[in-house]
């Protein structure tokens, strides 16, 4: 039987994914600043914190959503952006 190399990449989520991710993210829940979906992004955001021992996810807030999202798009650490999603 022959065999053939496995196509997918494991280890990599390139930053045009990370983006449409966004986007979807923004989609589903209608993002707005409103109570509601800054109560969602900030358990989100504490959960994360909580799981890596950090006390906030950037150097400098910008608001749960965006904190959130950044982190999602600047991170190198795969399963980190799988937690975000």
């Amino acid at each position: 039987m022959e065999k053939f190399p496995d196509v997918y990449r494991y280890d990599y989520i390139s930053e045009q994914l990370r983006v449409q991710i966004i986007h979807i993210i923004h989609d589903a829940i209608d993002v707005h600043d409103n109570q509601h979906d800054l109560d969602h992004f900030q358990n989100i955001h504490d959960t994360l914190c909580r799981e890596y021992g950090k006390f906030s996810l950037q150097e400098h807030s910008n608001g749960y959503i965006n904190d959130v999202l950044t982190f999602m798009l600047k991170t190198d650490n795969i399963e980190q952006v799988i937690d975000v999603v």
